[in-house]
């Protein structure tokens, strides 16, 4: 079963580290499971085909234990509901996978049942969630030039130009930015990219110190002749989210991958620094602080404005088959967006660093 889920690696049908966290998945599966019922290959796990068959070891019954043992898990608090629901998942495709390619000779009666369900509670959640955003004061503060906010400083600015979170960030090559000359002569820049989770395309039009702040950034780093660069990574080249199984957050091997985010970790070392942690705030953040601004400017013209801006898949059949919003629409919304978050000074600061550092 790894050796098709890393087949679909090869044809771009999952990513790395989604196969990453399979594999962990199943590793705990197989835990679950016991020496009794598998034997150990060295580099794989095979299950034991004694005279009942692997259908007695992968059966119905045992989906029920290992649901079982996870809903243990969750009242313990060992784990979160959502955790225990990617568990399953992984287990019940490979199931499925194992029927499909007669591995089992049944497939359980009860794997698409409620019961071997974990019902999200997040929509309920959401319904009385108080949005949480950056105050005027935080968001000055965030934006200051020191040492520990560079480039935090730009990563927070597109974030709020184009509600990007942390893995738009880091999948930013320097090819998506483009600079265009509109009919009346003014020049812009716009930055053309997929948003990342839902490959919904999209465009936003820069703020324009912040293209000017982008762009030296760009130069300083040498990279704007290299269009399939990225423009931001770790200090070792790296790209800024990656899947990892050891370093710093792991002080031993693990075969169990966790995510390792250099856009949070170096926003929360400046909140700390600036005594803002505890408040429930994190990068993402910022995708709602503009979102709440576009929102809020067109709030009698529909929700299509907030939807072209975060990216999101249309919800409507008009817009999701045939019509097409013109960009300039959305444009002097978002150019508004610094005015109306009193960060206009800020910007200018920036721009000004990142000018003087290319020199």
């Amino acid at each position: 079963y790894v050796d098709h889920m890393t087949k679909a690696v090869a044809n771009e049908k999952i990513t790395h580290g989604h196969l990453l966290v399979v594999k962990s998945n199943l590793n705990r599966f197989m835990e679950f499971l016991g020496p009794k019922a598998i034997n150990w290959d060295k580099n794989h796990y095979v299950a034991k085909y004694d005279a009942k068959g692997v259908d007695a070891c992968l059966n119905g019954e045992r989906l029920i234990g290992y649901k079982t043992s996870l809903d243990r898990l969750i009242r313990n608090k060992k784990i979160t509901r959502i955790t225990a629901r990617s568990y399953l998942q992984t287990v019940k495709r490979f199931y499925k996978w194992l029927w499909e390619r007669e591995f089992i000779k049944e497939l359980p009666r009860n794997i698409n049942s409620n019961d071997m369900r974990f019902i999200s509670k997040r929509k309920s959640k959401l319904q009385t969630k108080h949005v949480v955003l950056f105050t005027d004061a935080e968001l000055k503060s965030l934006l200051s030039i020191q040492d520990s906010s560079l480039p935090l400083n730009l990563y927070i600015l597109l974030a709020l130009n184009c509600g990007w979170t942390s893995i738009d960030l880091a999948t930013f090559y320097v090819g998506d930015l483009r600079k265009e000359t509109l009919d009346d002569g003014t020049v812009i820049h716009r930055i053309y990219k997929k948003r990342h989770k839902t490959g919904q395309e999209a465009s936003w039009i820069l703020f324009p110190q912040l293209a000017t702040a982008l762009n030296h950034y760009i130069q300083s780093k040498g990279l704007d002749n290299k269009k399939n660069q990225l423009v931001f990574t770790t200090r070792d080249g790296k790209p800024l989210v990656q899947i990892k199984t050891t370093g710093k957050q792991r002080k031993k091997p693990s075969n169990n991958p966790y995510r390792y985010d250099a856009v949070y970790t170096r926003l929360y070392y400046r909140m700390d620094k600036l005594n803002m942690t505890g408040n429930r705030k994190s990068f993402k953040t910022f995708r709602k602080q503009g979102a709440s601004v576009i929102a809020n400017l067109t709030m009698d013209m529909g929700r299509q404005y907030y939807e072209l801006y975060l990216a999101h898949t249309p919800t409507d059949l008009g817009r999701a088959h045939y019509i097409k919003l013109a960009e300039k629409h959305l444009d002097k919304y978002i150019l508004q967006i610094p005015s109306i978050l009193n960060i206009n000074k800020e910007l200018d600061v920036i721009q000004n660093h990142y000018a003087s550092i290319n020199r």
